[in-house]
């Protein structure tokens, strides 16, 4: 079956550099990809990966959202902070309408975007954004919680969750016991500390 392409966004500016592409890229290629990009406004990634620009100057976590301007074939959105250590075939050949990742807390039941999977044209999630509704998406300001709720509102259905799809695969870096880490494929840290404070730990 065709595997996905991996797409990851780096926007320079932030904590995150070229180095976390490059870990990303080289772990995803050891473990399944045979297709990665990253969309960004850093040109030195273009020696590590094949790259699309970077080119709305969204804020922040906003600037993935420029990924949906890709429209046909499947993808797989991977965060810079994540590590990969296994093999991710059955998630890059899966027919995904649309999968994100199940929040970490046990305690809710909402998407997140940490990882997310689509096949065709999900351009108007790209379309349909203005940064008038960022405050309506800030959790600082009493808002929804991020892209990730943004996504979600205009998809208008509940997603897959990748945990459902593939069980035993996905461990946070904070909410999983050292245990559970070291027995799954993917290592989502999702905020502090960050993979480069820890080592690149699982």
């Amino acid at each position: 079956m065709d595997k996905a392409k991996v797409v990851c966004v780096l926007k320079t500016g932030g904590v995150y550099t070229s180095e976390y592409v490059k870990r990303l890229h080289d772990d995803c290629v050891k473990c399944g990809a045979n297709d990665f990009v990253c969309i960004t406004d850093d040109p030195s990634v273009g020696s590590i990966c094949k790259t699309l620009p970077l080119t709305d100057g969204l804020p922040g976590w906003w600037s993935k959202l420029e990924m949906f301007k890709l429209t046909s074939g499947k993808h797989v959105y991977i965060d810079l902070d994540t590590i990969i250590d296994g093999d991710i075939t059955d998630l890059l050949t899966y027919s995904h309408k649309f999968t994100m990742l199940r929040d970490f807390n046990k305690r809710v039941d909402r998407p997140a975007s940490g990882i997310m999977a689509w096949t065709g044209d999900w351009s108007r999630i790209y379309e349909s954004f203005d940064t008038s509704m960022i405050d309506k998406y800030d959790p600082k300001k009493g808002g929804a919680l991020g892209d990730q709720a943004y996504i979600t509102d205009q998809l208008g259905f509940k997603p897959d969750y990748v945990q459902t799809l593939f069980p035993g695969w996905v461990a946070s870096y904070k909410w999983n016991t050292f245990s559970e880490r070291r027995q799954c494929r993917i290592i989502c840290y999702h905020g502090r500390p960050r993979p480069h404070e820890t080592g690149w730990r699982k």
